[in-house]
């Protein structure tokens, strides 16, 4: 996802694509013991990564 943010020219998409996918990896950690389908938890990673930022004021109206 990142890369085709990157041809699109979308560098906020990118960098989103860039930190959910580092989350992935927690989250995937976090639930080795639970069966989640792996869209489930790229889904997860991108709106936590999303709140976070919108609690951090990153998200502008």
């Amino acid at each position: 996802m990142s890369l085709v943010a990157r041809r699109a020219g979308i560098s906020s998409l990118a960098e989103l694509s860039v930190q959910a996918s580092r989350r992935v990896r927690e989250l995937q950690n976090a639930s080795y013991d639970e069966e989640l389908d792996p869209r489930d938890v790229v889904l997860l990673a991108l709106i936590s990564v999303l709140a976070e930022r919108c609690e951090g004021g990153g998200v502008r109206s």
